[in-house]
């Protein structure tokens, strides 16, 4: 129920996550946590901020591999920014987002991607690649620019970016500059 990186369950994550320099970050949750953000129940409304050379992998069976756990959204405060020439592994195992909301977490803050970032987001299953979880919304926005290389999965029926299985598109997606993105649904390589 705790995450990796972050809170323990139900605690909300307020605080702010700085990943930079040359860190190697290997992060998990084995259950309902975040592998990088809150636990289960909590609430991710702090930030989290990868640059620099930073490699990182985050993986989570059922909550965001980055963003909040099951069942709790990443607020309206929530933000992720992921830059510099970072490189990135995000997975939820099952129903989560790779980036973003839970399984049944609602994504409603902001997601940021650029510089020469280097970004794989995957869900499983239902949740979205980059955004909401299983069965609940994009309501915040994502911005990827620059020149940031991204690859966003779900392995069955959420949105390559944008909202979970099962629920609306209410946000806003933003993809600018010299970015090269791949968005897709329906497979599940990794």
């Amino acid at each position: 129920t705790v995450a990796g990186v972050g809170t323990g369950g139900e605690g909300e994550m307020r605080g702010t996550i700085n990943i930079g320099d040359d860190a190697i970050v290997n992060a998990y949750s084995i259950d309902y946590g975040a592998g990088i953000g809150n636990g289960l129940w909590g609430g991710m409304s702090g930030t989290i901020n990868i640059d620099g050379n930073a490699d990182v992998t985050a993986t989570s069976n059922s909550g965001a591999g980055i963003g909040s756990g099951n069942d709790s959204d990443v607020t309206k405060t929530g933000t992720i920014n992921i830059g510099g020439n970072a490189k990135v592994f995000a997975f939820s195992k099952y129903d989560g987002a790779g980036i973003g909301g839970g399984n049944e977490g609602n994504m409603n803050g902001t997601i940021n991607i650029r510089g020469n970032a280097k970004v794989i987001a995957a869900s499983g299953r239902k949740g979205a690649g980059i955004g909401a979880g299983d069965e609940e919304n994009l309501n915040g926005t994502v911005t990827i620019t620059d020149n940031a290389d991204v690859t966003a999965v779900s392995g069955k029926k959420g949105a390559g970016i944008g909202s979970g299985c099962e629920a609306s598109f209410k946000g806003t997606i933003i993809i600018s500059g010299n970015a090269k993105v791949t968005a897709r649904t329906g497979v599940s390589e990794y």
